[in-house]
């Protein structure tokens, strides 16, 4: 692969991994500021959340490959 595509890809994943923890922790932090959620409430959604977003990677994984 060319050497300039695959910098311009990495910009452009960084990009939107930047805007998606930035969306991620806002939202975090709004629900402890207004005491909707606490640490301890959240966490069975976070994990949650990590297992299926780690088969969704896993599985784009195997498709490029």
């Amino acid at each position: 692969m060319n050497e300039d595509i695959a910098q311009q890809i990495l910009r452009e994943v960084f990009s939107a991994l930047e805007a998606v923890e930035t969306q991620s922790a806002g939202i975090l932090q709004f629900l402890k500021d207004k005491g909707i959620a606490s640490d301890e409430e959240l966490a069975p959604y976070l994990e949650q959340a990590g297992n299926t977003s780690s088969v969704r990677w896993l599985a784009a994984r195997v498709r490029i490959e």
